[in-house]
């Protein structure tokens, strides 16, 4: 059995999914695919190595660029409690190839303090 986690979404993600929006009026369904499964205790995704901390990535389809999962959304995830997973931002690949473990750290540490 899994466990039900409790789902937080970090300031930079707030940020950066309202500002995607404007682009991608999908994007909130979108996610919520992914949101879904993280809750149910799912860990889909790669861990990134490199940060100090239990951060995955994860592919999300954009559904109004009509693309898959690889020209998708990119989410990074935190388990930071048995219970407590934090969304810690997301991006799409055309906005951006990849975020350096050292920033992604900076980004996570920020998030864990404003918890």
């Amino acid at each position: 059995m899994t466990t039900k986690l409790n789902v937080v979404f970090g300031r930079v993600f707030k940020r950066n999914i309202k500002r995607l929006a404007k682009k991608y009026p999908n994007i909130r369904r979108d996610v919520s695919t992914i949101t879904d499964r993280l809750a149910r205790g799912e860990t889909p995704g790669d861990q990134i190595i490199g940060t100090g901390y239990t951060v995955y990535k994860v592919r999300v389809a954009n559904s109004d660029a009509q693309r898959g999962t690889r020209g998708g959304y990119r989410i990074i995830y935190y388990i930071h409690l048995p219970t407590l997973l934090l969304l810690v931002t997301i991006y799409t690949k055309s906005q951006q190839e990849d975020i350096s473990p050292d920033e992604l750290r900076g980004i996570t540490e920020e998030e864990i303090n404003n918890l």
